[in-house]
């Protein structure tokens, strides 16, 4: 392991800069911070003070061309792929590009527009020093095995960064930094296993969300289906292709989309399968924790908690999960 002092983290960026484009949270100006590449003189958030925003903003943009048609002529708008390092984004998160990668990478015909985002990105995960309130990853998967999706873990240690290198990328990239000592390797396992909650019985969540569960329409009285749940998700894949036309031609773009709504699932017959409430919020949590598990062997969820952060009215899906409200 490496040690990184924080008032270091200045100086490792313009390093890293060199040969990769540093993606990281940065100030709106208002309450929290979103994800983008970090320009000369800005001040990254990385240490948990401020709401950090989902990093699948950046990884697939709320608004995407995919191509465009100019005089006749189909113009491609594939991104260039290009070395990134993204840090600051939590451990979590790093799981949840896991997820995404099962959605968007597997098969034979990876996304190309994703993919360039995401094939040359050193991960640079946060374990922040403080748990936030929301927080609830050991009741998603086993903590431990998310450090597998990261090139360096990062724990917060109040003054400094422990740096735990997990790939010869990550090794590579941290190799200037100093050696952290045992007892800064020990509080950094310490930091950890504040956030383990031990085995996740993945099978006895599916058995408790069942699809005729009458607690259903109870959870789902409280939803105003606005689609905060799954716009702050970093798990969440769910996009609309649209074409629009332009002065001399027209566009193809994606757009982020959400379950939630009722139109989400409107066919062009008229007939939408999900038109209320209940079946969409269903629908959501069954495919986080009965249908992704049983496709991708993972659970959809990743326990980042901005959804029980974000939401209105006040749902907690921690409680559904946790049979609180489904029993």
């Amino acid at each position: 392991m490496k040690l990184l002092p924080k008032s270091g983290v200045a100086g490792f960026i313009k390093e890293l800069s060199k040969t990769r484009e540093v993606v990281a949270p940065v100030s709106d100006g208002e309450s929290y911070a979103v994800f983008k590449s970090v320009a000369p003189g800005e001040t990254p958030i990385i240490d948990g003070s401020r709401f950090i925003l989902s990093p699948r903003s950046w990884f697939m943009p709320g608004y995407e061309v995919l191509f465009e048609t100019k005089d006749g002529e189909i113009v491609d708008k594939t991104p260039e792929t290009k070395a990134y390092a993204t840090i600051g984004l939590y451990l979590a998160d790093a799981h949840a590009l896991e997820v995404f990668d099962r959605v968007f990478l597997d098969g034979d015909k990876p996304d190309p527009y994703y993919n360039a985002r995401r094939a040359d990105n050193a991960i640079f995960a946060l374990v922040p020093a403080k748990k936030r309130w929301s927080v609830f990853w050991g009741m998603t998967g086993n903590v431990c095995d998310w450090k597998k999706a990261c090139d360096v873990v990062m724990y917060d240690l109040g003054s400094e960064f422990v740096m735990e290198p997990m790939t010869d990328r990550g090794a590579e990239l941290t190799k200037s930094l100093a050696d952290a000592d045992d007892s800064k390797k020990a509080a950094a396992d310490a930091l950890l296993a504040r956030y383990d909650e031990g085995e996740v019985d993945v099978k006895a969540i599916g058995e408790r969300l069942m699809w005729d569960n009458p607690k259903w329409e109870e959870v789902s009285r409280k939803c105003v289906a606005c689609g905060v749940c799954t716009y702050g998700c970093p798990s969440c894949s769910c996009f609309d292709m649209r074409d629009d036309l332009k002065c001399g031609g027209a566009e193809r773009y994606r757009c982020l989309d959400s379950c939630q709504h009722a139109d989400f699932t409107l066919m062009g017959s008229g007939y939408n399968p999900r038109p209320g409430r209940m079946p969409r919020t269903r629908q959501r949590l069954l495919h986080k924790f009965k249908y992704q598990p049983e496709q991708f062997g993972m659970i959809g969820c990743v326990g980042c908690g901005r959804c029980v952060e974000l939401c209105p009215v006040g749902i907690d899906i921690r409680k559904i999960v946790g049979g609180k409200e489904t029993k």
